[in-house]
C-alpha cells in the first residue's frame, strides 16, 4: 500500500500570484547523505519558467524524483519507503509572482491560506497547528504546520495521521522562490526531513 499522494502545490501557488541559516553547510554532504542539486536539465512547463537554484542534502537511501511521470509539477520529490509505503517526503514546488508590482513577501499568507483551503478539501481533515513567519535557509519565510488524517482505500477503521510543514521561501529578489511540502507519518520520523531543511540553500 502506499500512503497518502499528496496535492500539487504549485499550481495553487501559482493561482495566487498568476529553519536556519545554510551559510556554513559543509562543503560535503555528511557520512550516509547525498547532495541535490537544482538543475534546468530535463525541466518542462513552470518549473523550467520559474526556474530557481537551490540544494540539500538527504538520506542517501531515500529515493530521489525529479519532475516527470508521477512528478509533473514539482522540481523533486524526495521519499522514504517503509516497504511499499511512503513514510517520509519532501516536494520543492515554484513559488512566483507573475506582478511585477506585487511583493512576494507580502502575498505569503494569502498563499498560505489558499493552500490549506486546498488541503482541507482534498483531504477533509487539515487542522492547522500553527501558521506564522520564520526564518528558513537564513531567509524569511512563512510556514504552516499541521497535522492530517488519511483512511486508506478499503479499511475504512484505520486512519493515518501525518505531520505536515509547508514553507514558502521567497529568494532574495523577492519575485521567485520555492515551495517546500513536508510530510511524515506520526511515529515515523527518521530525522531525514531535518536533515533536509538544516542543510537547504536557496541560490548557487
Amino acid at each position: 500500500m502506499t500512503c497518502l499522494p499528496r496535492i500539487t502545490l504549485a499550481a495553487c501557488v501559482a493561482i495566487i500570484l498568476g529553519g536556519c541559516d545554510s551559510s556554513a553547510r559543509s562543503r560535503t554532504p555528511a557520512a550516509g547523505h547525498a547532495r541535490f542539486v537544482n538543475s534546468r536539465e530535463g525541466l518542462t512547463g513552470t518549473c523550467l519558467e520559474r526556474y530557481v537554484d537551490y540544494s540539500f542534502d538527504y538520506p542517501a537511501g531515500w529515493e530521489v524524483k525529479r519532475q516527470g511521470p508521477g512528478n509533473t509539477e514539482n522540481y523533486v520529490q524526495v521519499t522514504r519507503w517503509v516497504g511499499r509505503k511512503s513514510v517520509e517526503q519532501l516536494s520543492v514546488g515554484t513559488l512566483v509572482s507573475t506582478d511585477p508590482q506585487v511583493d512576494l513577501i507580502t502575498a505569503l499568507p494569502e498563499v498560505a491560506r489558499a493552500i490549506v483551503g486546498e488541503e482541507t478539501r482534498q483531504t477533509g481533515e487539515f487542522q492547522v497547528v500553527s501558521q506564522q513567519w520564520t526564518r528558513f535557509a537564513g531567509l524569511k519565510a512563512y510556514e504552516v504546520r499541521a497535522i492530517s488524517t488519511w483512511t486508506p482505500p478499503g479499511d475504512p477503521n484505520r486512519r493515518v495521521r501525518f505531520n505536515e510543514r509547508i514553507v514558502l521561501l521567497p529568494d532574495e529578489t523577492k519575485k521567485r522562490g520555492v515551495t517546500l511540502v513536508m510530510y511524515e507519518v506520526e511515529g515515523m520520523s527518521s530525522g531525514g526531513l531535518k536533515a533536509i531543511t538544516d542543510s537547504f540553500r536557496l541560490g548557487k
